[in-house]
C-alpha cells in the first residue's frame, strides 16, 4: 500500500514537471498552420473531455455516488408513501442533537406550539373539520389582533377593543 502510494507521488511529480512543457506544446500544436489534422485531433479530444464531464456532472446530480441510499431513496421517491418510509430512515440515521436550553419565554412559546401541533394533529385524526377549522380562524384572528388575544372579562389593550369594535 505504501509503494503504491510512493509509486503515485512519483508519478504526480514528474508530471507537474512536465506540465509547462506539455501546455507550451498543446499551444503551439493548437496554434500551427499547418496541423489541421493535430487541430481535428485535438476536437475529438477536447469534445470527449467535455462528453466526460457532463456525464460525472450528471452522475453526481442524481446522487449515484452518494453513500447515503436513504438519502437518494427519498430525493427519488415516486409516492408519498415512499418518501415517508425514505424520511423516516434519513430521521432516524440522523444522530441525536443535544437539547439546547431555550431562554424562559422562546421555551414557554415553542411548548405552547408544541400544544398546538399536538391539538391539530388529534382534530385531524378525530376528522373535525369545524374543530380544526374553528381553531385556525381563532389563529389568524389573534394574529390579526397583535397575538395579543382576548379575554372574557375584558380587552386586553385598548387597540384589541378597538379591534374588536371593529370586527363586531
Amino acid at each position: 500500500m505504501r509503494q503504491e502510494h510512493e509509486k503515485l507521488l512519483r508519478l504526480l511529480t514528474r508530471l507537474l514537471k512536465k506540465a509547462p512543457k506539455l501546455a507550451l506544446k498543446f499551444v503551439l500544436t493548437l496554434l500551427s498552420p499547418r496541423a489541421h489534422l493535430k487541430r481535428l485531433a485535438l476536437v475529438c479530444v477536447l469534445q470527449l473531455l467535455a462528453s466526460l464531464v457532463h456525464f460525472s456532472r450528471k452522475v453526481w446530480r442524481r446522487g449515484i455516488l452518494f453513500k447515503n441510499q436513504a438519502l437518494l431513496r427519498q430525493q427519488n421517491a415516486t409516492t408519498y408513501e415512499d418518501y415517508l418510509i425514505a424520511t423516516r430512515e434519513v430521521d432516524y440515521q440522523k444522530p441525536a442533537e443535544a437539547d439546547v436550553s431555550l431562554p424562559e419565554d422562546q421555551a414557554s412559546y415553542f411548548q405552547l406550539l408544541l400544544e398546538r401541533a399536538a391539538n391539530y394533529r388529534e382534530l385531524q385524526a378525530a376528522g373535525d373539520e369545524y374543530g380544526l377549522m374553528f381553531h385556525l380562524r381563532s389563529e389568524l384572528m389573534r394574529q390579526q389582533l397583535g397575538n395579543r388575544g382576548y379575554s372574557r372579562e375584558g380587552c386586553a389593550t385598548p387597540a384589541t377593543c378597538a379591534a374588536l369594535q371593529n370586527i363586531r
